[in-house]
């Protein structure tokens, strides 16, 4: 019985992590995504004739 619960706690710890590993991926790609926009709005910016996004104006 004792093997059991032991086993059952190492499950439940398995379990934890996994399910914290999943939180981390998922904001690993969220922060992906951002960086993505930036730089696809850098591309935009540069199109439009200016190296410095900041003298574009944001519509």
């Amino acid at each position: 019985v004792a093997y059991v619960s032991e086993l059952q706690r190492a499950d439940e710890a398995h379990v934890r992590r996994i399910q914290q590993l999943e939180a981390e991926v998922e904001q690993l790609h969220e922060q992906a995504r951002d960086r993505d926009q930036e730089i696809n709005d850098l591309r935009l910016h540069r199109l439009a004739g200016s190296e410095d996004p900041r003298e574009c104006a944001v519509v």
